[in-house]
């Protein structure tokens, strides 16, 4: 571009020519990865600016398909960004980036592990019902074997039409019928604990506790009708369109690779977002499939071990973040939800929206300050925020002083439960007012009618009385005229003679 140097003048100066904006950053990168654009983008703005970062993930939030996220937490855009920057200092950058590019399961790489720092993992405690144990973290459970390497798009694709297979309807009676009905018999009641021929990695796995002690249902009817094996995992239209959400997806992501790379293993993991306060507990729960509220995750684990038993593909938990206090519990779930893309539009493993109510409920319920320090005390030993961990050591401090100025009692603390024992004593005394008043009526009312009685008694004593004493003079009376008479016949005998 040519410019003029000023008026009159014939000499201009020539300008480079601005580079064309890239609408889609990287994307082609990520593209043929079989990843989305939301991952090109958040990948992006990452490097360039943590401010960027939040609003890039403000605005996956809002522009989601069908507006899926109108109910989550980042409903105040004033509020959700503040949150996600203070969330976001506390990743180690390179395991950000790791998160973002949904590459999680290289925590599990020996070599790869080295390159970037996590939160300390879970530890298996000494008794699992110890309040001291608990640990309120953010977690994530990766579908790949026990040293990082996830299946290849050849196996995914198999993967996907077993699963297709399962939910799908067919007439009985046909071969397409026994055969989906032969593999869903096969993953419903897979067991790698009571099978025996698993690796280490699935030794202390066991999915039939849900039916343990169950009779296998039968395939006929007692009048001979066939009629389809029931689905453990499926059991509802409800996990049935989760699968179905899932498998669209994950067909759009593998479109993208190509036929070349259809036998490497895919750059991305299959992710599970979730949170908990006894890591090992939950770690256990969803080794043995309790509950089965995630049927996309165990559909998954139960297919991929029945169809390829040998590489011991299964959940690996990885720990992503420390929950420092419950009002951020429910910004950092759906926020690392976004980050790896963990919902089932995107091929996730999450069918339901993260950071709801419940976490903030539960976790402030928590006993004492405990779970925040040790919280805090394993990101501190780990040395994973050095920007800030003299911030973070002060904020421990603190909260130590304040537990012991508790412990100790001040003055004003004693003033206050003075105070509360002279409310309770009073309302103790109210009450014992009222029992004393309605024992002294209940008296009362009883001394009355012991009176009545007692005057009942009485005058019918003085009524026997005065009955008795008229009866003895009449019969005085009765006595005296007899006398009389007696002595009237004797006067009248001695007159005679």
């Amino acid at each position: 571009m040519e410019q003029p140097l000023g008026l009159g003048s014939s000499k201009k100066i020539t300008f480079p020519e601005r580079p064309m904006a890239t609408p889609r950053p990287a994307y082609d990168f990520f593209e043929n990865r079989g990843q989305f654009v939301e991952t090109a983008t958040l990948a992006t703005v990452c490097d360039v600016s943590i401010f960027w970062l939040a609003e890039a993930i403000w605005q996956i939030d809002k522009t989601a398909e069908n507006n899926a996220f109108k109910a989550g937490p980042f409903r105040d855009r004033s509020i959700a960004i503040t949150r996600v920057i203070s969330l976001l200092l506390q990743f180690d950058r390179p395991f950000l980036r790791k998160i973002i590019r949904q590459q999680i399961h290289h925590a599990l790489d020996p070599v790869e592990k080295r390159t970037f720092r996590v939160p300390s993992q879970f530890k298996s405690p000494r008794s699992l019902g110890r309040d001291e144990q608990e640990r309120p973290v953010i977690y994530s459970l990766v579908h790949c074997d026990s040293s990082g390497i996830t299946p290849t798009k050849s196996q995914y694709l198999s993967l996907i039409e077993a699963m297709a297979g399962y939910i799908k309807n067919h007439g009985a009676d046909n071969d397409q019928w026994i055969k989906a009905d032969k593999l869903a018999k096969k993953v419903d009641y897979a067991s790698p604990h009571r099978d025996g021929n698993g690796s280490n990695d699935s030794r202390v796995r066991d999915w039939s506790a849900a039916t343990r002690g169950k009779v296998l249902e039968q395939w006929t009817r007692k009048n001979g009708e066939n009629i389809a094996h029931p689905r453990r995992y499926a059991v509802n239209e409800s996990q049935v369109e989760q699968i179905r959400t899932w498998i669209k997806a994950m067909k759009s992501r593998f479109s993208q690779i190509p036929e070349s790379k259809s036998y490497d293993p895919v750059q991305f993991s299959v992710t599970y977002i979730g949170w908990s306060r006894k890591e090992f507990r939950r770690k256990q729960e969803h080794e043995q499939h309790t509950g089965l509220q995630q049927p996309v995750k165990c559909l998954l684990e139960a297919t991929a071990y029945v169809m390829f038993p040998e590489d011991n593909f299964f959940m690996h938990h990885v720990t992503l973040l420390n929950i420092f206090t419950p009002e951020d519990a429910p910004y950092e779930e759906h926020l690392c939800s976004l980050l790896s893309l963990s919902y089932i539009m995107w091929g996730g493993l999450n069918g339901v929206i993260g950071g709801d109510d419940g976490i903030l409920s539960k976790l402030s319920k928590l006993k004492m300050n405990d779970p925040w320090l040790q919280a805090l005390d394993a990101v501190l030993s780990q040395n994973i925020y050095v920007q800030n961990a003299e911030n973070f050591k002060l904020d421990g401090k603190i909260d130590r002083c304040f537990l012991a100025h508790e412990k100790t009692k001040s003055e004003a603390t004693r003033v206050n439960e003075l105070r509360k024992s002279v409310e309770t004593a009073k309302l103790d005394l109210d009450e014992i007012y009222k029992s004393a008043e309605e024992v002294i009526l209940d008296w009362t009312s009883l001394k009355e009618n012991e009176l009545g009685l007692a005057t009942e008694n009485l005058n019918l004593c003085i009524k026997l009385d005065a009955t008795q004493r008229v009866a003895g003079r009449w019969a005085a009376f009765k006595a005296m005229v007899e006398r009389l008479r007696s002595e009237d016949t004797d006067m009248e005998v001695d007159h005679n003679t």
